[in-house]
């Protein structure tokens, strides 16, 4: 958090968060990508015979990134609830979804929000 008395406005960000989150998932060599989705993707319930992916590891991931779209990256805030829609049965196809998010915030680590106190001069 940065705050600017002469200004009255406060940063809030989490880049050290964002790095380690990336770090965790063995991320952070990714290309970065201009939209956390991916426009026109689809996802939708598994069913018999699609490849599953690793519970927990989806789990967690989600749960990392549902707490940085609810403090300090709201723009990233619909792809991940669509994926949080699958925590039970996740496929590959929706990894690849998670995949594409920590690629956007890869390009995205040094954004937080500005807050601004405007006093209507």
């Amino acid at each position: 958090m940065i705050q600017n008395r002469e200004s009255n406005s406060t940063w809030i960000g989490q880049e050290t968060y964002v790095r380690e989150v990336i770090k965790k998932f063995k991320k952070e060599e990714s290309k970065s990508v201009s939209t956390p989705t991916q426009l026109g993707s689809n996802l939708v319930k598994a069913v018999d015979g699609d490849d599953m992916f690793d519970q927990e590891m989806y789990q967690s991931a989600v749960g990392s990134l549902l707490y940085l779209s609810t403090r300090t990256h709201p723009d990233i805030s619909y792809a991940v609830s669509s994926v949080a829609r699958f925590t039970s049965k996740p496929t590959k196809q929706h990894w690849m979804a998670v995949k594409r998010i920590f690629r956007y915030l890869n390009g995205t680590i040094s954004l937080g929000l500005l807050y601004s106190k405007d006093r209507g001069k």
